[in-house]
């Protein structure tokens, strides 16, 4: 996170945080999006990892507006199955070998991102006091866990929280769930070819004016790679040299 100064006070960052509260990430996601609705621009999903996953906040906002949402949680994230709050990871028994799905969440830098995968019906609490009523979804919607299985190591799972409406595909919500490794190598790459993270500035003006032209920077090398694609066989120049 950036340590700027108030705009308007010149104010250091330190003594600025003394006298007003810092928004959490989750909160700053949920300004995000709300800026992107008022805005009009078209998305399908909001997909995060487990800080925004288990935001109940968050969550509550995402489902008041009926999007769509493929969030990570941790292994001890609860849930309600069968009547019973229990931790997502005791689910695991539960769930038939014939469940299992092998199917691909997207290209990564080492190939296919196969894993496999199953889905279990689930209720949620938006919180944590004794008795709360379970979270409502949207109307037509409801909750889901996708859990990932590796294929290398069939110990290790990973967990995810949907809110999505009713018979949506496995293969939707996989796609949307490995949508948030393309947002990540999309940083990657702005970082490494227009100098995203190369900023040495002060205040808040100055870093949002060299975050904003990187991100175009980087948009319109994705589009001229789109439009002229490298042909088969050509010789690209090595980044490491």
């Amino acid at each position: 996170m950036v340590r700027a100064a108030d705009p308007g006070s010149g104010v250091t960052a330190t003594r600025w945080r003394s006298r007003r509260r810092w928004p959490s990430w989750p909160e700053l996601g949920r300004r995000m999006l709300a800026r992107a609705l008022a805005a009009g621009a078209p998305f399908a999903w909001v997909a995060a990892d487990a800080v925004y996953g288990q935001h109940p906040g968050l969550r509550e906002w995402c489902e008041a507006k009926s999007l769509r949402y493929a969030m990570a949680v941790p292994s001890h994230f609860k849930v309600t199955a069968a009547g019973r709050s229990v931790q997502v990871h005791t689910l695991l028994p539960r769930i038939p070998k014939e469940a299992w799905e092998r199917r691909s969440c997207g290209q990564g830098s080492k190939g296919i991102r196969r894993y496999d995968w199953a889905t279990v019906e689930v209720g949620v609490r938006h919180s944590a006091r004794r008795g709360a009523a379970l979270a409502a979804p949207a109307a037509g919607f409801e909750h889901l866990l996708p859990v990932r299985r590796s294929i290398a190591g069939p110990a290790e799972f990973a967990f995810f929280l949907v809110h999505a409406p009713v018979r949506t595909v496995l293969a939707e919500v996989v796609a949307a769930v490995g949508a948030r490794w393309s947002v990540e190598e999309c940083f990657e790459t702005a970082k490494n070819e227009c100098g995203l993270d190369q900023y040495e500035v002060r205040k808040w003006p100055a870093w949002y004016r060299h975050i904003t032209l990187a991100m175009l920077a980087t948009a319109l090398l994705a589009v001229i790679r789109a439009d002229h694609p490298t042909p088969k066989g050509a010789v690209t120049r090595d980044k490491s040299a």
